[in-house]
């Protein structure tokens, strides 16, 4: 039942919010709930439980699993969700004409819900049910706020999402076919030639990797960027993590898939290559909304790399969510507060910002030196993570060493898009002055850079849960 309540809280908030017609009521009671999912996924850290109901059980319809590996992703979606809520009527407020907030809460919670819920999935019937109800109420969502713009970017994303969906589903179809069951821990103990399960995995894959943004799948991402409004933004960030361990989940079914470096080959080096060309195209952006959204495409490619290494890379999935997650999230945070302020999303129009605005400098400073992978932040030892499930699935041999190469080369341009974004907005001769004050936006900023502070102390607590 405790699996179940951490979905149920969001939906539950859904009833008051509808009557309440403020955005900070709705925003206490939506983030109060989300909270509440927060505290309930960490006592299950505890318990571990795993929860079945009488819902088509023939089709596996219901299975939580609240394994250490799956508390960690929904916990920490439950966090990012909570906090974009919190900050939402900060970010809406040039928008509240024309956005009704009892519809927009209303279908933020059923995103989150589901969003948080989808790692607790211990079927694939779960997971695809709960995926596909993320990606549809977040469609909904971009509809509702993304302003005159948002039609096409709308477009886009359920275009691509629905196509990788109805991929997975004919995957779901085919496993269902060849084993009777959808459950994860029956899977894994089904009889399965490695081609079979590789055939089977490259349709179950399709719908995360689209959400993952893998090349050449990342189209839709900028454009839904560009438009978004930040709390969405966030979440879909969130929602990133999320697809990482879809990946990672999958490709554990049948770990003896990939159990040779012929068969890792192809996902280490699609990943390197979206991961390379997202951190590129960073570098090349003024306009901040894009470099956030190449620099996520950049981070999928290395989601890929880490999952295709199966359980030796299990911690770099892991990290790399959680680091990824809290570090962009207070990238967005800091930007969009100053586009909110000063009316200014291009890069080259800021400068010069950490004396009047410290605040924000110290919280970006944290999430920039924790994406160039600098201790004591979390970003350290997930790259750390990284290159050692790298160096253990790949061996020493050349073509092993070659692809830790890529990936470091990898790594080493994520860290220069970040520097060069800290470097340009905050050095140099102030071009605009801003009176930083205190907000919801700047306590959420400082809450996620002591997490990649305190959490990159002591990395451990999180890994023990492996």
């Amino acid at each position: 039942m405790l699996l179940s309540l951490t979905l149920l809280a969001p939906l539950i908030a859904i009833a008051p919010v509808l009557v309440a017609k403020t955005w900070r009521f709705s925003s206490i009671v939506a983030a109060a709930a989300l909270i509440l999912s927060s505290l309930l996924l960490l006592l299950a850290i505890i318990q571990r439980p795993v929860e079945e109901y009488p819902i088509e059980r023939a089709l596996d319809l219901i299975v939580l699993e609240g394994s250490g590996f799956n508390l960690l992703f929904a916990t920490f979606t439950s966090v990012i969700c909570a906090a974009q809520a919190a900050v939402s009527p900060y970010f809406m407020r040039r928008r509240a004409r024309s956005v009704d907030p009892r519809f927009y809460y209303a279908l933020y919670l059923i995103s989150s819900a589901a969003l948080l819920a989808t790692p607790l999935s211990g079927s694939l019937t779960t997971f695809f049910l709960l995926f596909e109800a993320y990606l549809l109420s977040s469609w909904l969502l971009l509809l509702l706020t993304g302003g005159h713009r948002a039609g096409e970017a709308a477009s886009k994303y359920l275009l691509f999402t629905e196509t990788g969906a109805l991929v997975t589903l004919l995957g779901l179809a085919l496993v269902y076919d060849e084993f009777g069951t959808f459950r994860f821990d029956r899977l894994s103990s089904a009889t399965v030639t490695p081609q079979e399960a590789a055939n089977l995995l490259a349709l179950l894959l399709a719908a995360p990797l689209v959400k993952l943004a893998v090349f050449p799948l990342h189209i839709w991402l900028p454009d839904v960027y560009s438009v978004a409004p930040q709390p969405l933004t966030g979440v879909m960030m969130a929602a990133e993590g999320v697809a990482g361990w879809a990946v990672a989940r999958l490709l554990v079914i049948w770990p003896h898939v990939f159990s040779t470096l012929d068969a890792v080959f192809p996902l280490v080096m699609l990943g390197i290559l979206t991961a390379v060309y997202g951190s590129l195209i960073a570098l090349a952006q003024i306009d901040y909304r894009k470099l956030l959204a190449y620099a996520s495409i950049g981070g999928g490619g290395l989601f890929l790399v880490s999952t295709a290494c199966g359980k030796a890379g299990l911690a770099g999935v892991v990290l790399l969510s959680i680091e990824h997650a809290l570090a962009k999230n207070s990238l967005l945070l800091a930007f969009g507060y100053f586009e909110e302020e000063l009316e200014v999303r291009s890069i080259t129009q800021l400068g010069g910002l950490a004396s009047s605005a410290s605040k924000s400098a110290v919280g970006v400073l944290i999430a920039v030196l924790s994406l160039a992978g600098l201790p004591p932040t979390l970003g350290f030892w997930a790259e750390v993570a990284i290159l050692a499930g790298v160096a253990s699935s790949m061996g020493t041999g050349i073509e092993g060493i070659a692809l830790m190469l890529a990936v470091a080369l990898a790594l080493v341009l994520c860290s220069a898009y970040s520097l060069w974004l800290f470097k340009r907005v905050f050095f140099g001769s102030p071009r605009i002055v801003l009176k930083e004050e205190w907000c919801s936006t700047t306590l959420a900023l400082l809450l996620f850079s002591t997490l990649l502070i305190a959490l990159g102390t002591y990395p451990a607590g999180i890994l023990k849960l492996l």
